[in-house]
């Protein structure tokens, strides 16, 4: 897959659409329109929805910050210039909220519209209950599958037909650290190539800081605790064993070998775990010279920015040690069946593809752009971090992260098993033996995702 698809979803959707589109598009039928849309549907591609007010119950993983206003900007402000007559109501909702308040109000009959929610095994439950509308007509319509990365379309592909659209796609394996700190120290900065390298900074940290921790990052009981393991692991043995743990055909020695790993990190790491709250934490220890570097999203940026730590300047940051990859979250947005509104959620899933919508949404971030054809350039507001990421990441495949890669069931589970023996005395081995326990025991639960195939 070339440069420019890494992490993408259109080319096409961008140009206006030519005569025989449009032409193929009225044989068709659900994109045609009247004199009312016409010029949506010439220039933009958008699907009509028939005519009369209609307001949509719209739910978000994005419960707040820069990326949930963007969003919300881009629903009461950019949609309603495209579809003058869809309303919104939005609820802010973490994933697993969103999940068992959807979940309640399908069992009540009253589901909602649309949802901006992981794909992978974050909606497979929705899927087997058959609660969402199949968009494949979509995905043919615009040729989706020839531009939009494999393992982002398989998170939305299931038994051959697609249940929703990947939107945005956040970098996950990043160290920062203070620059100044470092030079203070006398320690060597990251890139580190290998994780031996990695270890011998921490040593001569050790030596130059005693007591302040090298390295922090979180390991509360959440699932963002075991899901952070699992990609420095991965770093560490490969991509071949994130995808054994993701298709439940880990050994034991693949547990074992990610739990010692981990527990080395935690020799060098922060030992408050139980405070930090998913990422948030991390970033303030480092800039209250309480660790040397943390490990965190591309959204860690904002947070050194907001310190006055800045790129270019006193900010460091780069790649986890070890094999590249790409881990991501894969959000997206999903349409849910039987809301009598489907039209108008598949007409807003569709349109959150369009090119100033992805801009807005990833600059907001400071994520890869969703899409191939959207320029690069810092002086448009695209960060430092965003060009070196994307250059480092040039040909590496995309990895789902844990909560989009694993069944909810298998994450749930083995979460806090993890957490206790990072944080506990119980032994490596004992441990490591209960998640392959999990693993086997619960193989049905792995059926309709199979990961790097």
């Amino acid at each position: 897959m070339s440069r420019k698809i890494i992490v993408l979803f259109l080319v096409s959707l961008m140009i206006f659409i030519g005569l025989d589109i449009l032409a193929s598009a009225q044989v068709n039928g659900w994109l045609d329109g009247d004199s009312s849309s016409e010029d949506i549907i010439r220039q933009k591609g958008l699907p009509r929805i028939g005519e009369g007010d209609v307001t949509v119950d719209f739910m978000t993983v994005w419960a707040s910050g820069t990326s949930a206003e963007m969003e919300e900007k881009w629903l009461t402000e950019e949609v309603i210039k495209d579809y003058p007559f869809i309303g919104n109501e939005i609820e802010r909702l973490g994933t697993n909220p969103l999940k068992e308040a959807a979940t309640i109000r399908v069992i009540a009959g009253i589901p909602p519209t649309i949802a901006h929610i992981s794909g992978g095994y974050a909606i497979d439950e929705f899927i087997r209950q058959g609660v969402l509308q199949d968009v494949t007509k979509y995905w043919d319509y615009y040729n989706l599958e020839s531009v939009v990365n494999a393992t982002l379309a398989s998170a939305y592909k299931f038994n051959g037909k697609y249940y929703g659209f990947p939107l945005s796609d956040a970098i996950q394996a990043l160290l920062f650290w203070d620059k100044n700190v470092f030079a203070a120290a006398g320690v060597p900065e990251p890139p580190y190539d290998t994780w031996d390298d990695f270890f011998e900074a921490a040593e001569i940290w050790k030596k130059a800081k005693p007591g302040i921790p090298f390295y922090a990052y979180s390991l509360n009981p959440g699932w963002y605790g075991f899901e952070r393991a699992l990609v420095q692991a991965a770093t560490m043995y490969g991509k071949d064993f994130i995808f054994r743990i993701y298709n439940g055909n880990a050994t034991l020695q693949d547990f074992t070998n990610f739990l010692n790993f981990n527990k080395k990190l935690i020799s060098v790491s922060n030992n408050d775990f139980a405070s930090l709250e998913g990422t948030q934490g991390i970033h303030e220890i480092v800039l209250r010279g309480d660790a040397a570097l943390c490990y965190s999203g591309s959204w860690g940026l904002a947070a050194f920015k907001k310190a006055g730590i800045l790129e270019g300047e006193n900010l460091g940051y780069s790649l986890l040690p070890g094999v590249k990859m790409h881990f991501t979250t894969i959000a997206g947005y999903i349409v849910f069946a039987k809301s009598g509104k489907e039209a108008a959620g598949e007409a807003i899933a569709v349109h959150s593809m369009l090119k100033d919508t992805q801009m807005a949404l990833n600059i907001s971030k400071d994520n890869i752009p969703a899409r191939s054809d959207i320029v690069m350039d810092p002086a448009d507001g695209w960060s430092d971090l965003v060009l070196f990421v994307y250059n480092q990441l040039e040909d590496t495949q995309i990895i789902p992260r844990a909560n989009t890669g694993l069944p909810s069931k298998i994450l749930s589970d083995m979460a806090p098993i993890f957490s206790s023996a990072m944080t506990g005395t119980i032994s490596i081995i004992e441990v490591a033996q209960e998640l392959k326990s999990i693993q086997d025991y619960n193989q049905e639960n792995y059926q309709f995702i199979r990961w790097g195939e």
